[in-house]
């Protein structure tokens, strides 16, 4: 049922990844070089604000989307008016509740309100562009998908690196190369689907039943999905504002470098969850079983918890490389996130596969109680501690978030029990240590070393048994025989 050739996926998938991380790191790196920490924490809090209408534009449509394209329940036209139907209403109150608070309690003035306004237009352009892309990934397009995805990054890198190059640098011009930028992508982005040629597909025709049977397909499993996506911006932009708003613009820029750092970790996690998303829902329309889904499980999660040590230990020292101490009161913050972020791809792999089987409604409890929480750690330590306290809400919204989808996968039988009780054994021991070596020994590179090398030790020997290294050269030699 799949068509596209894996090896070429995943290889463009990694190649386009790069660059765009690169462009991505470029940016903050000019950004954060060049700005005063004012103009740093006004950038970080427009950009936070701006997130909240591409939710609006959004709405948990694109996962619904994804997954009604690779089973070949939902058109394209279908899914256009579908989701214009669903947004258009609450784009015109979101923007009426923005007018509103704008003019009565946003303590912003007309120069940055003016750079809000640009940034919520390019956000709503990035969420109609999802549907196209959606539509290119679930009909084996996925390299044409990946490839107007990294557009974006790598006209904002550009576009920033030459305003300040000729030194004609404000977030005004700025923001406004953003949006021309969005609306050449979106409109490439529509274009590409006329490559997608579906044999046997009728004719679409525009009608009143036709978008009442599209509204239908869409609006329940996008609800759930947005109450998940709506938790997900509160986890990860609330914070942002409430240093702003109970501290300062610096304090914000600070806390702004601690954050970029963690969004470029789960970017890099969401990469393979993305490529194999509308793989595995084909897959599970079709009932084909998949006996690898545990292993990659545990080196996907293994993997991914040794990148984020790793960048606990040394990034707050390596940051020192480009910008001196201009951050230094980053370390701690740095560190805290990255820890809690080891718990990121095992749950992030549960989520997935909650999604593919069709039960994302268990990721409600799991997205609003551990938001909740963090919402209240945050409004009781950010006033006293700033930034502080906000890293310390992330590390509860990450344990709790952690504990609450172990328990559906453990009550399910989403994945195999002993492997997620591997993986939890591995996280106490990884906790333990870090805890001790911060505790009784000085940061250092011998330390880092040790630790890093020890907890790879032992995940191996955790995680990998005897099958799993016979499976895994079983995939390498079968890889060379996918045929596209």
């Amino acid at each position: 049922m799949i068509k596209e050739n894996p090896k070429v996926t995943i290889l463009v998938a990694n190649i386009t990844y790069v660059i765009g991380l690169a462009c991505q790191l470029g940016l903050n790196f000019l950004i954060f070089k060049q700005l005063p920490l004012d103009e740093i924490g006004s950038y970080n809090l427009i950009m936070s604000l701006a997130l909240f209408a591409g939710f609006v534009m959004d709405l948990g449509i694109s996962q619904t989307l994804i997954r009604g394209f690779s089973q070949n329940t939902l058109g394209f036209s279908q899914a256009v008016w579908g989701a214009l139907a669903l947004r258009i209403p609450l784009v015109v109150l979101g923007l009426g509740a923005l007018v509103i608070w704008l003019y009565l309690k946003s303590s912003l003035g007309h120069f940055h309100s003016a750079l809000l306004g640009l940034a919520i237009l390019a956000q709503t352009l990035l969420g109609f562009r999802a549907i196209p892309t959606a539509w290119l990934r679930a009909h084996d397009r996925q390299n044409c998908a990946n490839i107007i995805n990294l557009l974006p990054p790598f006209c904002y890198f550009c576009l920033a690196f030459l305003l300040f190059y000729f030194h004609q640098f404000n977030l005004l011009l700025f923001f406004s190369g953003i949006l021309m930028v969005e609306i050449a992508v979106t409109a490439m982005a529509f274009l590409a689907t006329g490559q997608v040629r579906l044999p046997g597909s009728p004719k679409e025709s525009f009608s009143p039943s036709h978008i009442k049977t599209a509204v239908g397909s869409l609006w329940k499993p996008s609800l759930i999905f947005s109450v998940v996506t709506f938790c997900e911006l509160l986890q990860s932009r609330l914070d942002c504002i409430l240093v702003y708003y109970f501290r300062s613009g610096t304090e914000l820029a600070y806390y702004s470098l601690a954050t970029k750092i963690f969004e470029v970790f789960e970017y890099t996690i969401c990469l393979p969850l993305q490529t194999s998303l509308p793989w595995l829902c084909k897959m599970a329309f079709a009932g084909e079983q998949n006996p690898t889904v545990t292993f990659w499980l545990k080196i996907f999660s293994f993997l991914g918890i040794v990148l984020a040590v790793a960048a606990a230990l040394y990034l707050p020292a390596f940051l020192t490389v480009f910008w001196g101490d201009k951050f230094a009161n980053t370390d701690n913050l740095i560190f805290l996130i990255m820890c809690g972020a080891c718990l990121n791809p095992v749950y992030s792999m549960i989520s997935l596969l909650l999604v593919t089987e069709g039960k994302e409604r268990f990721l409600l409890i799991a997205s609003i109680v551990p938001v909740s929480a963090q919402l209240a750690i945050n409004l009781v330590l950010i006033p006293p501690f700033g930034g502080l306290g906000a890293a310390l809400g992330m590390l509860v919204f990450f344990s709790m978030t952690f504990l609450i989808l172990t328990n559906i996968a453990f009550k399910t039988r989403l994945i195999e029990t002993l492997a997620l009780l591997r993986i939890i054994l591995l996280l106490v021991v990884i906790f333990s240590v870090l805890i001790i070596s911060r505790q009784f020994f000085a940061p250092s590179s011998l330390t880092n070393i040790i630790v890093l090398s020890f907890i790879i030790l032992v995940g191996l020997v955790v995680l990998i048994n005897r099958s799993d290294w016979r499976l895994m050269l079983d995939l390498l030699r079968n890889a060379s025989k996918i045929s596209p």
